[in-house]
């Protein structure tokens, strides 16, 4: 049986499918040029992936103001330093700001109600 019955058979065409009887059919033959941009291009594509998810994730947990002030403060301190921000957010106000000013403050030692104050 020749090569090229082969590849009739096989409902294949064209030179880019290696098929013998001892060798299974590739799509890109070893070594090739195509092979090689395809392996690099989806290895690429994975990681890129991986990389904005993680990114994603990174910065969802990083921009919950609630979840890190509930962490560090008492719950009733929390609660006003979030109203706080709030109504400074309503009114355009550096509301981050008084975020990361009552976090620093919690960091260093303050008491509660001083930092709710």
């Amino acid at each position: 049986m020749s090569v090229q019955s082969n590849r009739v058979k096989a409902g294949v065409s064209g030179d880019l499918v290696c098929f013998t009887p001892d060798r299974p059919a590739l799509l890109f033959p070893k070594g090739s040029a195509m092979r090689m941009r395809l392996i690099t291009t989806v290895s690429n594509s994975v990681l890129a992936l991986a990389l904005i998810t993680s990114s994603a994730i990174a910065q969802s947990n990083a921009t919950d103001p609630s979840a890190r002030l509930s962490a560090v403060l008492p719950a009733d301190v929390a609660q006003h330093v979030l109203a706080v921000i709030s109504d400074a957010r309503s009114e355009n106000l550096p509301a981050d700001a008084l975020l990361n000013r009552s976090l620093k403050f919690a960091a260093r030692g303050v008491a509660a109600p001083d930092i709710a104050r």
